[in-house]
């Protein structure tokens, strides 16, 4: 569960500098598609902190399988479909862009592992 506490910050911080480089001066060294991808890229990474964040601290109340689950794979979705946006950015990276959908599968499946929690409860 720490681990999650780490991850959450990590993915936090770096959302907030990849927002506010979208919003303020790549679109000096990025075509306009690139800072889209990284804008998008900066929101989800932001959101998915939280997630894994709350997920961390339903953890330190009682451990459950589910939840351990769901907070792997918002790290894993994060970091596949975010990463993927970044590359396609930053290193115009054309093939990053297929594993763009593996993230994002990633992303649901872990938001549904969430709501199964909730019924199980």
């Amino acid at each position: 569960m720490r681990l999650f506490f780490v991850i959450a910050g990590v993915y936090g911080a770096a959302a907030v500098g990849l927002g506010a480089g979208a919003a303020h001066g790549l679109d000096a060294i990025l075509i306009p598609k690139a800072v889209g991808w990284v804008d998008t890229a900066s929101r989800y990474m932001l959101i998915h902190a939280v997630a894994i964040f709350a997920c961390a601290m339903a953890l330190q109340r009682q451990a459950s399988r589910l939840m351990t689950l769901s907070a792997s794979l918002f790290t894993f979705g994060t970091l596949v479909f975010c990463g993927s946006l970044l590359a396609l950015a930053f290193l115009d990276l054309r093939a990053a862009g297929a594993a763009a959908p593996i993230g994002g599968l990633s992303l649901i499946l872990g938001w549904l592992t969430i709501a199964i929690t909730g019924l199980r409860r």
